[in-house]
Order: C-alpha cells, then structure tokens, then sequence
C-alpha cells in the first residue's frame, strides 16, 4: 500500500515502531554483538510490528496471500534471502540461517518455508492486521470493479474500513 493511502493516525505509531527497532538493533550493539545480529535483532522488531509491512504485518498479494521478503549481507560478502515465503512471521531468521550456512543464498516460496520449519527458524505468522484487512480489501475492490454499490468482502470484524 503506497504511504499516501495509509491513514495519518497510524504514521506517529509507524515512527514509534521504527524508534524501537531502531532501540533494539544498539542494544545488541551495546552488548557487545555484531553487526549482523544488531540488523537481525531490529528487522525482527520491525517485523513484529502489525503496523509495518514485514513479517507481521505483511500485507496480502492479489491472490489473498501474505509473503515476506528478508535479506542479510555481512561485510565480507556472504548474504542470505528469503523472498515469497508465505506465513513467516521472522523471515530474518531464516536469512541469517542461509548466510551463515553458506549454502544457499536464495531461498523462495514454500522451499524457504519448510526449510524455516524444519531448521526451527520461525514459527507461522497468521498477519491478520490492519494492513492486511485494508490490503484485502481494496483487492476485493478492485476486482468488483470499484463499482458504486459492490463492496469486497473482506472486513475487519469490529468495523469497515471500504470508505461507504
């Protein structure tokens, strides 16, 4: 969802979001961690957070269906990705695992999945959150053909959120 269609009342608790990510990544700085645990330590924040599109908050594809992206690089060179992997609530993980196996460096869609799975890497994220009820909704939209009188089907229980 472009950032001009997110509603202005969530950017304050998008930035707080980002502060604590942010927090979390120096904190393992200060302990004495590396580099590449302090970025796994703050996307895995990001990543928890309903708000942002990541992990969590992931929104829906056109086919209903939350993937998730995750890259790491080290300085030396060696990287991990996962992309198009659906239902991963820490996708980071995953990354860091590939990157430091040094096997692989790409893994996508359900191969990266049940390699998260089977390794212990993540545990399955629902991403039913705000971002993803909107994200469902203006696919359902869309595909009603945005006419007058058809609202998609896919509303959050307490509230819509079609704009009618």
């Amino acid at each position: 969802m472009p950032a001009r269609d997110r509603p202005t009342e969530e950017q304050a608790p998008r930035n707080e979001a980002c502060e604590r990510a942010a927090e979390a990544g120096w904190r393992v700085l200060e302990g004495g961690g590396g580099a590449i645990e302090a970025a796994e330590a703050a996307v895995m924040a990001l990543e928890d957070e309903p708000l942002l599109n990541a992990g969590t908050g992931a929104y829906l594809q056109a086919d209903g269906v939350p993937r998730v992206d995750a890259s790491l690089m080290s300085s030396d060179g060696r990287a991990g990705a996962v992309a198009q992997a659906p239902g991963l609530r820490h996708p980071v993980r995953l990354a860091r695992y590939l990157l430091e196996q040094d096997a692989h460096l790409m893994l996508c869609g359900p191969e990266a999945v049940h390699l998260s799975r089977s390794t212990r890497r993540d545990r399955p994220s629902t991403c039913e959150t705000p971002g993803s009820w909107r994200s469902r909704a203006a696919r359902d939209r869309t595909l009603a053909g945005n006419r007058p009188g058809r609202h998609g089907a896919a509303h959050p229980p307490t509230h819509s959120i079609s704009g009618r």
